[in-house]
């Protein structure tokens, strides 16, 4: 697994906002390859990449409240703001599993991030345009239709819509 650790420094509701989003973010950790065994699981990446170097609060068990570089201070859920904290995405999402639900397979990349506002990674996320391949998984997941599944269709459509010509072809 290729993992990257990208972090913010702690300048509470004031200045900019730091997202993946906007990419200003700093890179504490980038791209160092972890290798775990079959079943691991993003928190057991995270746990092993951090090391020595890093520390984690991790009281729930499966979302990271803050990260604590070792020669340094605390960052975590509201240090920047009511809409801050650290996120994950897998293989260039946001899951909507935690850290500890969420099992990896070979050749995935993690970015474990914080953000100034969570909100701005997931409104970046619905509105990026979709590869081919993710739209045809989208009308795959559609199944067999019937009118429960108007709003998987228009969304398929949505993003079928948004792909080039070359990638139409290949949906």
């Amino acid at each position: 697994v290729t993992f990257f650790l990208l972090g913010d420094s702690v300048h509470g509701n004031s200045g900019d906002k730091h997202t993946v989003a906007d990419g200003n973010l700093e890179k504490w950790i980038d791209g160092v390859t972890v290798t775990v065994g079959n079943n691991a699981t993003v928190l057991e990446v995270i746990t092993k990449a951090l090391g020595s170097k890093y520390s984690i609060e991790n009281e729930t068990g499966n979302y990271i409240q803050s990260v604590t570089p070792k020669d340094g201070t605390a960052l975590g859920e509201f240090t920047n703001g009511s809409l801050s904290g650290w996120m994950y995405t897998l293989n260039g999402v946001h899951p909507n599993l935690g850290v500890a639900q969420q099992y990896l397979n070979e050749g995935d990349v993690i970015v474990f991030h914080y953000t100034d506002d969570y909100l701005k990674e997931y409104e970046a996320e619905q509105n990026r345009t979709k590869t081919a391949e993710e739209v045809i998984a989208m009308i795959d997941a559609i199944g067999t239709v019937d009118l429960s599944k108007a709003g998987a269709i228009s969304a398929a459509r949505s993003a079928y819509d948004k792909l080039t010509d070359a990638e139409k072809a290949l949906v």
